[in-house]
């Protein structure tokens, strides 16, 4: 479980929360409307011991889905991942 931490001046601030049982670290960034319009991503972060991460740069497009179904309202999300690998959607 990941425990939500204060969030910064919307729209461009950054939210982050505590990590989870298995070391995984989950941010959150409000960008009041999201639209299925590309997005530039520049993420950053700290390790283990407190290092600040090498800032890793991403451009892709939120995806669009319909899961209630084709008449209801398309919902559009945004998720990446960064780790070892990389930084990359998911």
């Amino acid at each position: 479980m990941s425990v939500p931490q204060p969030c910064g001046p919307e729209p461009d601030g950054s939210c982050s929360a505590v990590t989870s049982p298995d070391g995984t670290r989950y941010g959150f960034l409000n960008m009041g409307t999201l639209t299925a319009s590309p997005i530039a991503a520049e993420v950053t972060g700290a390790d283990v011991k407190g290092g600040t991460l090498p800032v890793r740069t991403l451009n892709f497009t939120p995806k669009s889905a319909k899961p209630w179904g084709e008449q209801c309202q398309t919902t559009i999300t945004a998720s990446l991942l960064l780790d070892a690998h990389g930084l990359r959607q998911s």
